[in-house]
């Protein structure tokens, strides 16, 4: 499996748990959709951040929730793929790391 179907993949899935922990539907998921109009705030943001680690099972740092805090400070003005250019990183080393040590 290339990096790039595994990329399209984590963004799928992130995608699917982005609609379902802000309830929205998945179409309105889309790269310029701003995360506020998605219903984004700290409390469900934290919930999609537990769905990732539960899914992926991984553990995110400090410095890895920092980022995404800092990304979502002015959370308004950000869009999903700014989100996605956070989180997607993160989720491939993650998953590749998992590779690695199976």
């Amino acid at each position: 499996m290339s990096t790039y179907s595994i990329d399209c993949k984590i963004v799928k899935d992130f995608n699917n748990l982005m609609a379902n922990t802000f309830e929205v539907p998945i179409n309105t998921i889309t790269p310029n959709a701003k995360i506020a109009t998605l219903g984004a705030d700290e409390y469900n943001t934290f919930l999609l951040m537990e769905a990732l680690e539960q899914k992926y099972g991984i553990s995110f740092e400090e410095k890895e929730l920092a980022q995404v805090n800092d990304l979502l400070s002015d959370y308004y003005d950000r869009t999903v793929q700014e989100f996605h250019g956070v989180l997607v990183p993160i989720l491939c080393m993650s998953k590749f790391q998992n590779v690695k040590k199976a």
